[in-house]
Parts: C-alpha cells; sequence; structure tokens
C-alpha cells in the first residue's frame, strides 16, 4: 500500500497545466520588458528636456538681469565684437575665437540611453514562436494523457463471503 494513494494521472496533468500557463505568460512578459525600457527612453529624453528648459530659463534670466559676462561672451560670439577696453587673450586672433552658440549654451549631454531589461533565457525561449509550438503541444499532450489516466473502468465490487460463481449443468 502506498504512502499516499495519488493518481498517477496527477503527475502529467500539473506539468502540462504549468507549461501551457508559462507558454501562455511569456509573450506577456516579454512585452513588459519591452514596455519598461521604452518607458525608461521616454523618462530619459523628458529629464534632457526639462534640463534644457532649465538652462534656457538660466540665460534669458541672466540676459535680461543685463549680466555682464554673459553680455560680454554674446557679443564676442554672436557679433565677433568686444566691448570697448577689452582685448582677445594675446595670441589668439578674432577669427580663432571659439564659436559658442546659443544652442551650445543651453543643450545639455547627449542622452544616455537606458539598457534593455535582461530576459531571462528559459523565458526567451518560452516566448520565440517556433519554440511556443512545440511547447504548447508537448503541455496539451500531457493535459490529455494526465486526464486519460482518470477514465478507467470502475472495479467491479467484490465481496469477501460471495460464493464463486457457479456453471450451469448442460
Amino acid at each position: 500500500m502506498p504512502l499516499f494513494p495519488i493518481d498517477a494521472g496527477w503527475l502529467l496533468l500539473i506539468p502540462g497545466l504549468a507549461l501551457l500557463a508559462l507558454t501562455a505568460l511569456a509573450p506577456a512578459w516579454v512585452d513588459l520588458v519591452d514596455a519598461r525600457h521604452a518607458r525608461d527612453r521616454v523618462l530619459a529624453r523628458e529629464a534632457w528636456q526639462q534640463e534644457r528648459q532649465e538652462r534656457t530659463r538660466t540665460l534669458l534670466a541672466a540676459i535680461e538681469a543685463r549680466d555682464l559676462a554673459v553680455m560680454a561672451r554674446l557679443a564676442a560670439v554672436q557679433r565677433n565684437t568686444l566691448p570697448d577696453g577689452r582685448a582677445t587673450l594675446p595670441g589668439l586672433e578674432p577669427e580663432r575665437l571659439p564659436n559658442a552658440d546659443l544652442s551650445a549654451w543651453i543643450t545639455p549631454p547627449p542622452i544616455v540611453e537606458p539598457a534593455r531589461g535582461a530576459l531571462h533565457p528559459v523565458v526567451a525561449t518560452f516566448a520565440s514562436f517556433g519554440a511556443r509550438l512545440w511547447l504548447i503541444a508537448l503541455g496539451g499532450m500531457l493535459v490529455v494523457a494526465g486526464l486519460i489516466g482518470w477514465i478507467r473502468p470502475a472495479p467491479r465490487p467484490t465481496t469477501a463471503f460471495a460464493a464463486p460463481p457457479t456453471r450451469a449443468a448442460g
């Protein structure tokens, strides 16, 4: 007598259902990883835009406040002129001044693209189309085999004191 009386059909049915569930949920997991990556890219782009707007506000506030350092640099760079009483550094001709365009002042460093989340190799296998078809077929076969194990004829009731069947003389 077994310690735990369990039908062998359960040993096929449970893994079959688990396999079918995994093959159904694996593409959703891949889509979730892709959606998180897209969200992270959008958030990085938004942070970059906000930093650019803040730099623009800072530059405009300095121009409106008539900040002498900013005004002198704008005059030197944008108009290629210097204010009265100022000279370029010795050995630096006006043609060789760096082109400090306004966009260079307000543009933050390039966006750092966020890395795509790592996908577990088993999930990637379950999500691939060719493997998924085979895994669905295997899971279905396990479920069917587990269910067929339950379909068997009912045992005949026997009594301990029943007389053996007699044959009719003929």
